[in-house]
């Protein structure tokens, strides 16, 4: 695409008297890189950068009103001290040319401080098995009412531009509206205008308070029977435009349970793009004079185009396509579309990392969050001449990295074309999108003076004799050999027609293997089984995306055992609580194991006590996931020719293998030794 072509998309818009210099905003998404749940300067560093990549519109990640919103890493904006880090976030977005909203609210029952629990209108848990939250007292009501108003003008008084109160997700204020989740008998809950009642005390409260734009979040349905539906909140929001000068209508969906409705908050590759744009649609044609936003996996602006063109929204959100690529806008508005890395929706270093209560990361994105690391590694002080060996993600990334930084690469795989394992993931169901990250990065090799050795296996001899300054292994890993007659999950991925009717999956990995093959096997008629050993189905798997996947299993007809197994003669699924399924002779069983580091030939550099820098990425140094991989192929590539120590360092990863004592004289008893065994 060219420019001319997002004509709506890079049109500007005004929201209340805050003018906009195009239609695209990073949507609020929480990264867990506060401090003492107070801003941080990789927050600055993290929402200025897409700022100066052309968004016209950042919305900061959800400030809570009071501590009894948040524990370790949320963003509190109730503390007078958290005024200064407000005021230099808003002086960076705006020096980058853009425009700041906050989004304001509490959690309720999601989240809490040690020191008060959860609050909630009602004691109901948001899962079964989660802590029962307190229910609020009247005084309390009172008390967060005056803290949304109390919080909300701090941030406009520190220079952002306006702000969105969240109704939606199933935070708090959507918890009071949902009938499944107050059940109060007092005059916040029962009725559709007591359940209203406390959102409506706020926003009265806010308007009165502050001149600037405040606009809405909302979930346009809950996605559960009994709850919420897209009529009710037209509905709530048709009575609140009427009452308040609401500035926008900030369109999503999902609450916050343990339930499929969670998985559609961010939607995976599962779902395919742009999944709920019937709903931003819907509220567009019930207020035409106010601003509606729409959001959830826009992946690209020609899709925020087509949303724009449709008349389904008059802005477009696009939170993992920033956090994959921060400058998307410029590129695309400078001509250089060729060049932009799309967000994948695996969901694996961001949702699944928020899972963890850890600061979010980015399969495509190596940088993300650590802006300021990765620009403070120093510049090589000269050129090198770099092999790579492995054309995988960790390879390429590695490739790109050293040429852009002044060296001279060749790159090296013993496949006759680029991808590594991803061109097996890229095979199953529901994993296609995974292909899109290594065709981007053989797009980018491809565009460089990157020399190319494809179909060729390297050799320690090679290294040797190859005259190059550094080295950096990406050589993947493979799986455990098959044993009692079972097939490993490679032969299976490969050749799944070759598999019998009936497929009994061991699943000992707990990722994404054992339900993505089975899925494939379902669709392609195959009667399937998955076993494990483990107490829960997938746990590696985000929860954000077990809870859609449990539903497509049960559709496809896949069983599955938790806490079973399959004997070495392959003769019966065995349940731990008794139970014993025979399996016919006419049944393939596949193991899906974790994988072996081949690191084989990094092992063998070091027995050579090999002199030159070597780096050893991805699988290779560990089998784990194609976060690491990528971020460390990419670090290595950024470390040629950088003098570090033994320490970490940044993005560092891990010190080269370089040898002590010897220097020349060893290279030459090697290169001497390889010689006279006629390597």
């Amino acid at each position: 695409m060219n420019p001319s072509s997002l004509s709506r998309v890079l049109a500007p818009m005004k929201i209340g008297d805050i003018e906009l210099k195009n239609r695209v905003f990073v949507p609020p998404h929480t990264t867990n890189y506060a401090i003492d749940n107070a801003i941080s300067q990789r927050n600055i560093d993290y929402l200025t950068r897409k700022a100066r990549g052309g968004a016209g519109l950042i919305f900061t990640e959800g400030i809570r009103v009071h501590p009894s919103s948040l524990r370790r890493f949320g963003l509190g904006g109730y503390e007078p001290e958290a005024q200064r880090g407000f005021e230099r976030l808003a002086d960076g977005v705006h020096d980058a040319g853009a425009r700041l909203f906050a989004q304001v609210l509490h959690t309720g029952r999601h989240d809490g401080s040690e020191w008060t629990g959860m609050w909630a209108p009602s004691a109901h848990p948001w899962a079964s098995g989660r802590e029962v939250p307190h229910s609020l007292r009247t005084s309390e009501i009172g008390l967060l009412t005056r803290a949304y108003t109390t919080v909300t003008k701090s941030l406009i008084d520190a220079g952002f531009d306006g702000a969105e109160i969240h109704l939606g997700h199933g935070h708090l204020l959507q918890q009071f509206l949902s009938p499944l989740t107050n059940t109060r008998t007092d005059a916040y809950g029962g009725d559709y205008a007591n359940r209203l009642r406390f959102p409506r005390e706020i926003l009265e409260d806010v308007f009165s308070t502050i001149d600037a734009p405040i606009g809405l979040r909302l979930s346009a349905d809950e996605m559960m029977a009994g709850g919420l539906d897209v009529d009710d909140m037209l509905q709530i929001c048709h009575d609140l435009v009427e009452e308040f000068p609401i500035a926008f209508l900030h369109v999503s969906h999902s609450a916050y349970v343990g339930e499929y409705s969670l998985s559609t908050q961010m939607a995976d590759m599962s779902f395919g793009t742009a999944p709920f744009m019937e709903y931003p649609r819907r509220f567009k044609k019930e207020f035409a004079g106010t601003p509606i936003l729409a959001v959830c996996r826009v992946d690209d602006l020609e899709t925020a185009e087509e949303i724009l063109e449709s008349n389904s929204a008059d802005m477009v959100g696009m939170a993992r396509a920033h956090i994959a690529d921060p400058d998307l806008v410029l590129k695309m508005s400078t001509g250089q579309a060729d060049q932009i890395r799309s967000c994948i929706s695996c969901n694996q270093a961001c949702v699944g990392r928020l899972e963890k209560t850890l600061p979010i990361r980015c399969v495509v994105n190596p940088e993300t969050g650590m802006e300021a690391e990765w620009a403070s590694i120093p510049q090589p002080t000269e050129s090198s001449n770099v092999l790579i060996v492995g054309g995988g993600p960790a390879g390429m990334e590695a490739a790109i990295a050293a040429h852009d930084r002044g060296h001279k690469v060749v790159l090296a795989e013993s496949s006759p074309k680029l991808g590594g394992q991803v061109r097996l993931i890229e095979k199953l169901s529901a994993r296609e999108r995974f292909g899109l990250l290594t065709r981007e990065l053989e797009r980018d090799v491809r565009t460089r003076d990157i020399e190319l050795r494809l179909g060729v296996t390297i050799t320690t001899a090679d290294i040797i004799s190859g005259h190059y300054d550094s080295v950096i292994l990406s050589t993947g890993s493979y799986p455990p050999p098959a044993e009692n007659s079972r097939i490993d999950a490679w032969k299976a991925i490969n050749d799944p027609d070759a598999l019998a009717p009936h497929v009994v999956i061991v699943d000992d990995d707990g990722g994404w293997a054992a339900p993505s093959l089975a899925l494939t096997l379902a669709q392609k008629g195959r009667t399937v089984d998955i076993v494990t050993t483990m107490d829960s189905a997938f746990p590696t798997i985000t929860v954000y995306s077990r809870l859609s996947l449990y539903p497509q299993l049960e559709k496809a007809g896949i069983a599955l055992h938790v806490l079973s197994n399959v004997p070495d003669d392959n003769s019966a699924i065995e349940e731990t609580l008794g139970t014993r399924i025979p399996l016919s002779s006419n049944v393939d069983v596949v193991d899906v194991r974790p994988q072996i580091a081949a690191d084989g030939l990094a092992r063998e550099l070091e027995a050579l006590n090999f002199v030159l820098p070597v780096h050893v990425v991805g699988d290779a140094h560990a089998p784990r996931s194609a976060m690491e991989a990528t971020f460390e192929g990419r670090g290595a590539g950024y470390l040629v020719g950088v003098t570090i120590g033994d320490e970490w360092n940044g993005p560092a990863l891990r010190a080269p293998y370089v040898d002590s004592s010897g220097g020349e004289l060893i290279t030459d008893l090697i290169t001497h030794d390889l010689a006279k065994a006629g390597s």
